[in-house]
């Protein structure tokens, strides 16, 4: 009678302890509430799902530059790099049902072959000798039309191209607008054999969105780890609903809420690409959404966004301001 009275409180005991540790699982952090503590778990989920280790390598068939053959790609790289650019559209709020396209992947990979043949990273590469006009069109026509890297594998390079944020490209963003256009519906891959990746850009078969403006970091819940302390802010707007920005008429503060340190932006003053400088700039370009506001704040190389930082943005220029907050997460 004993061992079982011990027997039934261990049981007691060992239920509560289960209870007590669902309920602490459960529970958000105290920097976050329900609803965004469910968001940050979705997030988690989908980025951890993505595949990154291949038996084998990428290749059902390598793609050669002698003969010039295009090769086949493991449907399983292909999804990892689909993968990745739905996790970054459902962060921004666009929707993230992009599909693989077999005449994009194809494309691409003509593309990804003829730019390991001229080993440059070009949207115009020249035509290199013994190749069909058949197939360097096709080549071209990819370069020209997609993002375009010096890393082949497609999940890794949808990650770089959402920062976007090195001199050559912070005056645009285009690459992660290409990514985050709401009117995306398919894109595709190629992969090169040892290096280059392209992917598909001026894909808009879904047509219209409804929506107001697409921001990177995104309102909401936002993975420190894809802030990185040189990355540039964007926020491309719908002119629809708020007009087309003018330079010299918008003004962006970002202010972090912790602290109480506060960031303006505008025409006024004057900005630099180089790391660790402040920028700011309004590009009308047609990359994905064409009307887009791009600051980023000055920091050094020791700063590093941390889990709980909260950031309010505020833009004014327009007949309706645009306000929203952004508050870190650890992804990993």
């Amino acid at each position: 009678m004993k061992k079982l009275s011990l027997y039934l409180l261990a049981t007691v005991v060992l239920a509560v302890v289960c209870i007590t540790c669902k309920a602490q699982e459960e529970r958000p952090s105290a920097n976050f509430t329900i609803e965004e503590q469910q968001k940050i778990n979705i997030i988690k989920d989908r980025y951890l799902r993505i595949q990154t280790d291949f038996s084998g390598g990428y290749f059902v068939k390598v793609p050669t530059t002698s003969p010039y053959s295009a090769g086949e790609v493991k449907n399983e790289v292909l999804q990892a790099g689909i993968d990745a650019v739905n996790v970054v559209r459902f962060i921004a709020g666009v929707p993230d049902d992009v599909e693989l396209c077999a005449e994009y992947v194809d494309l691409t990979q003509h593309g990804a072959v003829l730019l390991s043949a001229v080993n440059q990273l070009t949207h115009n590469p020249s035509r290199p000798a013994g190749m069909s006009d058949a197939f360097y069109q096709k080549g071209k026509t990819a370069a020209s039309s997609s993002n375009i890297s010096t890393v082949n594998l497609p999940s890794a390079t949808v990650f770089r191209y959402m920062d976007d944020s090195n001199p050559g490209n912070i005056n645009r963003v285009g690459h992660r607008r290409w990514i985050l256009n709401p009117s995306m519906k398919k894109t595709g891959f190629g992969v090169g054999a040892n290096r280059y990746g392209l992917m598909y850009a001026f894909d808009k078969s879904r047509g219209d969105v409804d929506y107001n403006y697409v921001a990177w970091p995104s309102p909401g819940v936002f993975p420190a780890e894809f802030a990185k302390n040189n990355l540039a802010w964007s926020i491309s707007v719908n002119e629809q609903k708020y007009g087309k920005p003018v330079r010299n008429q918008i003004k962006v503060t970002l202010k972090h809420v912790q602290s109480g340190r506060v960031w303006a932006f505008s025409n006024n003053a004057t900005y630099s690409t180089a790391r660790q400088s402040a920028y700011f700039n309004v590009d009308t370009g047609g990359y994905g959404v064409s009307n887009c506001i791009i600051f980023r704040p000055a920091w050094d190389d020791s700063f590093q966004y941390q889990e709980g930082d909260e950031f309010q943005v505020t833009v004014s220029g327009f007949e309706k301001e645009i306000n929203y907050t952004v508050k870190m997460f650890h992804i990993n």
